[in-house]
């Protein structure tokens, strides 16, 4: 596929902001988990929850619209991203699986900027947690073994972040060659803890999914939020919470990275 080099600039610089946006949603999710495990008074958020939060601040709303614009963009970027191949995935299942994985990123950036927009604007909707319980509702009217497979499908992909970062696999597109040794190894070491905090909560997403499916209530959904308060209310709640915030800022710091030095290939 053709992109002229002025369609490439305005990609590239897409991307460089959709990575910005998406870092600034990482960091204030992970920093709230991070606040409710030292303080109980605080409550866990998911990403809708932490652009809400983020209003309550001066220029909260300038940050929340400047979010927006990043998500639509990165939305835009992952779209042609699986279109076109420009990480070159390949063609075997492993390729078509991370293409997909780009698109359904897109979509679900894409939602959450909408999420943002209604949020400066005044439109009333649903949270996170009611919205995920809709969709399993929905997909328990074709069949719990329909909440069951996509309960599978995200233990997968919770498996397969975890030995992303075990082989110290965090974006073979990141060049870190103007960085000092040490420098580069911190980075490494950041993106390996950031996936493993998102496996972590795929995991437990998939954990009451499959207790839907299993029990055919939707009830038993959560999303992201519900799964940070799953967490929060266990045994050992408060330090996993931490960690899994830790992990949540160093998603953040590691895309802020993408932006700056991150290759962004087109076609």
């Amino acid at each position: 596929m053709f992109i002229g080099k002025e369609a490439r600039a305005w990609i590239s610089s897409a991307a460089r902001l959709g990575h910005v946006s998406t870092g600034a949603v990482y960091l204030v999710v992970g920093i709230v988990a991070l606040s409710a495990a030292i303080d109980a008074h605080v409550r866990v958020t998911g990403a809708q929850g932490a652009l809400h939060r983020l209003l309550d601040h001066p220029l909260g709303v300038v940050a929340v619209i400047g979010i927006a614009v990043g998500l639509i963009a990165d939305a835009c970027w992952q779209m042609i991203r699986a279109a076109t191949d420009a990480d070159r995935a390949g063609t075997g299942p492993r390729g078509w699986a991370e293409r997909a994985g780009w698109f359904v990123s897109g979509v679900v950036h894409f939602g959450l900027a909408m999420a943002a927009v209604k949020l400066v604007i005044g439109i009333p909707q649903a949270t996170s947690e009611a919205q995920a319980k809709g969709w399993v509702a929905l997909l328990l009217f074709i069949g719990p073994w329909a909440v069951g497979a996509i309960a599978l499908v995200v233990v997968g992909v919770a498996v397969f972040l975890l030995y992303r970062a075990w082989v110290v696999d965090i974006d073979k597109w990141l060049d870190l060659r103007q960085m000092t040794r040490g420098n580069r190894l911190a980075v490494l070491g950041l993106g390996a803890i950031g996936l493993v905090a998102r496996a972590v909560m795929y995991g437990v997403i998939a954990w009451f999914l499959m207790l839907s499916a299993v029990t055919a209530n939707s009830l038993h959904a959560r999303g992201l939020e519900g799964a940070f308060r799953a967490i929060g209310h266990g045994r050992y709640g408060p330090p996993l919470l931490a960690a899994i915030g830790l992990g949540f800022i160093a998603n953040g710091i590691v895309e802020f990275l993408r932006a700056r030095y991150r290759q962004i290939r087109v076609g």
